[in-house]
């Protein structure tokens, strides 16, 4: 069985180039990214990471990148219900202004899959 990371996107996970400039204040000029969920968030709701991205980082979390171990699937799951229970093995993409991207990536560096710590699934 291969190693993986819990970033399948990449380091950074930043879907955007950094050439593509927008005019400032123009609808388009967020970025998409994707990266580990922190830690302390695992075993709560999207809620809490919800409130804490868009708090801390002004960013927009739209979905949760999971794996099923007991199935063996990974998905995207979409626009997650607030009382989803995070697992330490999510990956969640968001919607942030570029100024915030390289802040969120080195607070939610990649982690391994055995570096899930509790919670993960």
């Amino acid at each position: 069985m291969q190693s993986h990371t819990s970033n399948p996107f990449g380091s950074g996970g930043d879907a955007a180039s950094s050439s593509s400039a927008s005019p400032r204040g123009a609808v388009g000029s967020g970025r998409l990214g994707a990266v580990s969920i922190p830690l302390h968030a695992a075993g709560q709701e999207f809620s809490y990471l919800f409130e804490l991205f868009m708090h801390d980082y002004d960013a927009l979390p739209i979905a949760l990148y999971r794996h099923d171990e007991a199935d063996d699937v990974c998905y995207v799951y979409t626009g997650p219900s607030p009382a989803t229970a995070l697992r330490a093995s999510d990956i969640v993409f968001f919607l942030a202004p570029a100024k915030s991207m390289a802040r969120i990536f080195s607070d939610n560096p990649p982690r391994a899959r055995g570096q899930q710590g509790a919670g993960g699934k």
